[in-house]
């Protein structure tokens, strides 16, 4: 693992970045839906905000100090193509989960679920989705990274 390049350092530092701020929401928004008292959605976008300003924070903080402690290497065919599947694995992912929870939300509402736990609900998956396809996009560029196109 020290022989890691610029590129993979980089994709690790966002990994964990994103990690910590999915441990931070899901770590409170699960145990309140599985106690059946969602957050309230005035809450929830202050909160959501909040994450994005950590990760952002994170990532900002550990990229400049990679920029400045380590050799940046040139971008070349590989790094475009490496980017490119990697984007495409992440886009599944994601058109999937929105899919799927279309469908169970409208299964939600044809048996008349609560309006406020299908829009917590809502809120809560869809930002998991975003940080499941990023996450699965990171992983796939480590992956492409080590194994080759």
């Amino acid at each position: 693992m020290t022989n890691l390049s610029y590129m993979e350092r980089n994709i690790w530092g966002s990994l964990v970045a994103l990690f910590m701020g999915a441990y931070w929401l899901l770590s409170d928004a699960i145990p309140a839906f599985i106690a059946g008292t969602p957050p309230a959605p005035e809450r929830l976008a202050p909160w959501v905000f909040a994450i994005f300003l950590m990760v952002l924070a994170i990532e900002l903080a550990y990229h400049v100090t990679l920029s400045f402690c380590a050799r940046r290497d040139r971008r070349d065919e590989r790094d475009t193509l490496i980017e490119a599947k990697a984007g495409r694995n992440g886009y599944y992912v994601l058109g999937g989960g929105l899919i799927g929870l279309g469908v169970h939300l409208a299964i939600w509402q044809l048996i008349g679920a609560d309006p406020a736990m299908n829009l917590s609900f809502g809120i809560v998956a869809i930002v998991t989705l975003l940080i499941v396809a990023e996450s699965s996009h990171l992983v796939s560029k480590l992956v492409y990274y080590r194994r080759g196109v």
